[in-house]
């Protein structure tokens, strides 16, 4: 070593001021999941590779409570890109003005890099997704009581639909 300080993490060396995957894998490589509450979305000069500027729509989360208390925590806000803003417009609608107070999670999926200056052009790569909260357990128990009760049965047939 040089005097420089030991990396011990991936976040450490490429810092930024918005969530990506890497904030979702634990020291140990393991893949989490981060429930947010959606609070707005707008459009922000970001800095891209290489220093490129450009207007892009950046998703900001409402904090979140500490477990154990103390002061909230507030997770950083996530720079939208195409499949994510649909994926979330799948699930809350086209208009974004509806997506605050929605609840989201984020999860570390893959995806084939388009970068053709880069050296990983074509390879799948660790990619932040979004998909709708997961039910609880509560909830996944009672759709298991639901699937297991015996469709009601009929006198007559059901109503024909118009």
């Amino acid at each position: 070593m040089n005097g420089g300080r030991r990396i011990t993490d991936i976040r450490q060396m490429f810092p930024s001021e918005y969530i990506c995957h890497a904030d979702l894998i634990d020291g140990e490589g393991k893949r989490r999941t981060l429930r947010v509450t959606i609070d707005h979305v707008e459009m922000q000069e970001v800095t891209g590779d290489g220093g490129k500027k450009a207007q892009k729509p950046v998703l900001h989360f409402k904090s979140k409570p500490r477990a154990g208390g103390g002061a909230p925590w507030q997770p950083k806000p996530l720079v939208l890109n195409v499949t994510n803003g649909i994926s979330i417009a799948s699930l809350h609608g086209q208009q974004p003005d509806n997506w605050p107070g929605k609840e989201i999670e984020l999860y570390v999926g893959e995806a084939k890099s388009v970068a053709k200056w880069k050296p990983v052009y074509g390879k799948t790569m660790p990619a932040l997704r979004i998909r709708g909260k997961s039910a609880s357990a509560e909830d996944l128990k009672e759709e298991l009581r639901a699937a297991q009760e015996p469709a009601p049965e009929y006198d007559d047939a059901p109503p024909e639909p118009h």
